[in-house]
């Protein structure tokens, strides 16, 4: 039976509880920094930051981390001004930027927690969104090699392969993700020129990040 968006759990609320992990995690960090204890609101802790940004923050976290500041300020205001309704794709970022910001901050325990709500939700998406069978790959011999394609991008397709006796079905769009945080080289202009990509001797990490996809990987 198709989920109606209705029935998935509000996503403003999922972003809300990421906000508060952050803002408690974020508060203890500024305390630590300048000195001084600061209300635990994200806008307030944000506007800290940026106050005292050269002398306080610059030297930890740089240009790369007053962006994630830029765009978790860009979250909250969204998520507390705008009515921003926060459809999965947009959640998704959200938690992202939120778990960078966190692992940024040196708040691993805080930015693991954001992870596992993150994964999770990804893994329920697409366990619960119908295939047709036209979108799966037709290659029965479960290949040993990981091929992704530019131009399947957005096209629905699963791919499977298999490694070391297990097989794996994996959506397109979530293998060129998860490959991408793995392989620097899959983000470079030769990848984007040539529109492929595929590996025979996958990683461990890449491995690791494709055991929810297992499908009869025994532990």
């Amino acid at each position: 039976m198709e989920v109606s968006t209705s029935e998935l759990p509000n996503n403003r609320h999922i972003i809300d509880d990421a906000l508060n992990t952050l803002a408690t995690a974020l508060s203890a960090f500024i305390a630590n920094k300048i000195g001084v204890a600061v209300h635990d609101d994200v806008a307030t802790l944000i506007r800290v930051m940026l106050s005292r940004w050269d002398a306080g923050f610059h030297s930890e976290l740089g240009y790369r981390g007053k962006n994630l500041v830029f765009e978790v300020r860009d979250i909250r205001n969204d998520w507390a001004h705008n009515n921003k309704p926060f459809d999965d794709d947009d959640t998704d970022r959200a938690l992202d930027s939120i778990e960078r910001f966190l692992a940024a901050i040196g708040a691993a325990s805080e930015a693991a927690k954001v992870n596992r709500t993150k994964e999770e939700r990804r893994r329920a998406r697409y366990v619960s969104a119908p295939l047709l069978p036209t979108q799966r790959c037709l290659d029965k011999r479960w290949p040993k090699s990981i091929s992704i394609r530019r131009n399947l991008i957005g096209r629905g397709q699963i791919r499977q392969f298999e490694f070391n006796g297990v097989r794996y079905e994996v959506p397109h769009d979530e293998l060129v993700r998860i490959v991408g945080e793995v392989t620097p080289w899959l983000h470079s202009s030769s990848w984007l020129d040539r529109g492929g990509y595929s590996t025979s001797n996958p990683s461990a990490a890449l491995l690791s990040r494709l055991l929810p996809f297992a499908l009869n990987f025994s532990g």
